[in-house]
């Protein structure tokens, strides 16, 4: 169950970056603040039904530690990844994330002492490494440079930030995680509209521009969110290991590639993929280690 848990998470975070990709672009365009902060608000209603659906559970204080220094985290890793996204379609950006399985499979072996067999251990590269090859730019057959540095930064954040959730998870039940998380990053939303009148400026400017569509825009990236953390934090619960889970991000890539085909109809003028015969049979073959590495991984 926990691998069902893992792949859906993946799933719904390259949903929610497909709608980051527009909100940093088109309605908050240069405003990375203005993003971040009109998400995180957006966390507020979900951070609700997380609550309602919490076991009521006693809550030990270390959780709390956990819980602020995964949202500091990843507040911080959200400034290089909606700076890319203003470069950079989602479908390019995610691949480069391939970097948090190694950071946050580093993490647990080191300060959880986890171990991975030598199978898994192979499992787990076959997949990282596949899922980091979608980023290779075929036009130009480079990396770009630029884009990784940003990313790299992210992704260990985001590593860390998923190594509190799995700490956390392992004190009490995954709705009680969920309903803490959400809560401190829709409280942070909040915080930052009231102190930073420019965001705020923003925020309504743009609001008001575009008819309430960026609202809606900012609940579905904070609705994936939520769904999707809390999914990633069953899976950290019941996985055998953290790098189990951690190497399941292989998908990821996969999944931002096959949502940008529809998205591409629905977001026209937002959302492009571009794909040649030699990049598409490539990428077929780089799925087909990924799924591998899965079945793999899971014996």
């Amino acid at each position: 169950m926990w691998l069902f848990f893992a792949l859906i998470s993946r799933f719904l975070w390259s949903g929610g970056s497909a709608m980051d990709q527009v909100l940093s672009r088109a309605h908050c365009a240069h405003r990375t603040r203005s993003v971040v902060t009109l998400v995180y608000c957006a966390f507020l209603p979900f951070a609700a039904c997380a609550y309602y659906l919490s076991a009521g559970t006693h809550v030990p204080p270390v959780l709390f530690f956990w819980v602020i220094l995964g949202l500091l985290t990843h507040l911080l890793a959200l400034l290089p990844y909606y700076k890319c996204l203003r470069q950079e379609q989602a479908y390019n950006i995610v691949p480069y994330m391939e970097l948090t399985p190694v950071f946050l499979t580093i993490l647990a072996m080191s300060l959880r002492h986890e171990h991975l067999t030598l199978l898994q251990i192979s499992a787990a590269l076959l997949v990282i490494f596949c899922g980091f090859a979608f980023s290779w730019d075929f036009e130009h057959g480079r990396v770009k440079k630029k884009i990784l540095a940003y990313m790299a930064l992210s992704s260990f954040l985001f590593a860390v930030t998923q190594f509190c959730i799995k700490s956390a998870s392992a004190l009490t039940d995954v709705w009680t995680v969920t309903f803490y998380f959400t809560l401190g990053q829709a409280c942070v939303g909040l915080l930052m509209l009231a102190a930073f009148g420019r965001v705020r400026k923003t925020i309504l400017n743009t609001c008001a521009a575009t008819s309430g569509k960026t609202i809606f825009l900012a609940l579905g990236s904070a609705f994936m969110s939520f769904l999707g953390f809390a999914s990633i934090t069953f899976a950290f619960k019941y996985a055998p290991t953290t790098g189990h889970v951690a190497a399941l991000s292989g998908t990821q890539p996969f999944f931002s590639f096959l949502l940008a085909f529809p998205l591409a109809h629905l977001i026209p003028g937002h959302y492009e993929p571009v794909v040649r015969g030699r990049e598409l049979h490539w990428k077929l073959f780089l799925l087909f280690g990924i799924l591998f590495g899965i079945y793999l991984l899971g014996r």
